[in-house]
This record gives C-alpha cells, structure tokens and sequence, in this order.
C-alpha cells in the first residue's frame, strides 16, 4: 500500500517536471519557474444568445475549483466572442484592482481559448488596467483539439511534449465544461421560468414535480390530461389548466 502511494507520489512528480520543462521551452526557464496559478478563460453561447463567461484556475497542475468564476456578459450583444472575453477580463481584473477578496490572487499565466486574436484582445485589458500578467493563447487543431500554445507572438507545438500537451488539452476542456455547464443551466432556468410559470394553478412545487416526473417541458406538452394528473401534487384541475395552456400556445 504504502509503496503504491509512493509511486503514484512519483509520478506525479514527474509529470509536473515534465509539464515545467515544457513551459520553459514556451515561456523561458525564469518565467516558467515562477508559474503556480494559471487563469484560463472561455465563452458559451448559442447564436449569441445568453452569452456566459467562464474562468477556472489550476494552481501547480491540478484544477482549484474553490477559485472557478462564472459571468454573465452585460454589455456585448450578439455572438461577439472577442468582446465578450473583453467584458470577462476587465470585471475580474477590476475587481482585483478594487480589492475584492473573491478576485484579489493574480495569475502567474492567463490562458485564453483561442489564438492570437484572443491573445491580442486580452493583452489590450491588462494593459488598459496596467496589469503585467503574461497570456498565451491555447490553439486548436481543425478537430477542435489543443495542437500549440501561442505566445509573444510565436506558435509553439505541443506534440513534442506531451505532458503539457496533456496539461493544456486538460485545461482547456476544463474551462469549455465550466462554461458550457453554466450556460446550460441558464438557458434551462429561462425556459422553465418563461414556460411554465404562465400557466394558471401550477406553482413551485407543482412546477418541480412535472419536469422530475416527466423530464422535461416538451414531454409535459405532450402528455395527456390524465398523465398530467397522475404526476404527484397533482389533479385533475391542475391537468386540465396545464393542458389547456399549451393547448392554446399551439393554436396562437
């Protein structure tokens, strides 16, 4: 037992050794000695509706999760990506600046999830707020996986690595979960909210009883008046009230 611990111990250790002779390659062996808090940042929308932001951190490797960020852009309309970034970065550096304890630990790294145009973009927020924080950008292969960091404005491969090749792959599929997730928990409070809070009789608690009882807002579209009543703190009254609704939203 003991010697399984220490040798999982030791492979652990040599990743992170793997992954720091990596980033010295990229960043340069003083630069990269001094990398423990890494900030990587995406966006996720549909067709530039809802759009969200999402910061998530790894402290020497390993995802800190206690740190991760959420955003709701407020001042970018439509499927503006770049700018949404923008809107990220200067709230939470603003943040930092104002002393906000949730904000006030700085990266080592920034790593954006694109290439020089994301890059670029958040170079121009750091130095808007004069704030002296190295980026590179995480750049994906047609296949829409990590192939190359990109920094000072050269591509570094990342094949020829392959412990940070795994590192960033991990980061970057981190962040895009991170902020998928929250846009998808948005979008489905609105459509429960907008949907279901306009029917007649049907409150909180009958409202949470159809979507964990039918699994979502088309299937309590489609069920029938007596399904409708079965469903728990339900009745026939209720039923026909829900039935009725959509009923009528279909006919309009």
């Amino acid at each position: 037992m003991v010697k399984d611990l220490d040798e999982r111990a030791n492979r652990q250790l040599e990743k992170e050794a793997a992954v720091k002779s990596g980033l010295a390659d990229v960043f340069g062996e003083e630069l990269a000695g001094h990398i423990h808090r890494v900030e990587a940042y995406d966006i996720s929308n549909i067709n530039g509706v809802d759009s969200v932001g999402g910061m998530v951190v790894f402290m020497d490797g390993r995802p800190y999760k206690k740190a991760y960020r959420r955003f709701k852009i407020k001042t970018i309309e439509g499927a503006d990506d770049t700018g949404s970034l923008q809107e990220v970065l200067f709230r939470r550096f603003s943040e930092a600046l104002n002393g906000n304890p949730s904000f006030v630990e700085l990266p080592d790294l920034i790593l954006m999830d694109g290439g020089l145009g994301q890059v670029h973009a958040a170079q121009a927020v750091l130095n808007a707020l004069k704030i002296e924080i190295p980026v590179a950008g995480m750049a994906k292969d047609d296949k829409h996986r990590t192939r190359a960091l990109i920094y000072n404005e050269t591509e570094t491969p990342l094949k020829p690595h392959p412990q940070l090749f795994a590192y960033v792959g991990a980061v970057q599929e981190e962040v895009h979960r991170f902020a998928i997730e929250y846009h998808r928990k948005l979008r489905g409070k609105e459509l429960t909210r907008s949907v279901l809070d306009g029917i007649p009789g049907i409150g909180e608690k009958r409202k949470l009883a159809l979507l964990s009882e039918l699994g979502s807002v088309d299937a309590i579209k489609s069920a029938s008046v007596y399904r409708l009543a079965e469903v728990p703190g339900m009745n026939l009254a209720a039923a026909e009230s829900v039935h009725k609704y959509f009923a009528e939203k279909q006919d309009s």
